[in-house]
């Protein structure tokens, strides 16, 4: 049936209620963190782009 961790899975057909919230807190983590490193990465690609911009224009000037 899909997925079966073995650690959770291991003691019987139930897994506890700590290790599954433990295993989800993990990966929520790691999606969390993935996210903001590609937030973090575009407002610095646009912050860069944005003052290319600004020296370019003050390079004419």
């Amino acid at each position: 049936m899909g997925f079966h961790h073995p650690r959770l899975f291991a003691r019987g057909a139930s897994p506890s209620i700590p290790d599954l919230l433990q295993h989800c807190a993990g990966i929520t983590a790691i999606m969390l963190g993935v996210l903001v490193i590609e937030v973090a990465a575009s407002l610095l690609t646009v912050k860069l782009k944005h003052l290319g911009r600004a020296s370019t224009l003050s390079g004419t000037l």
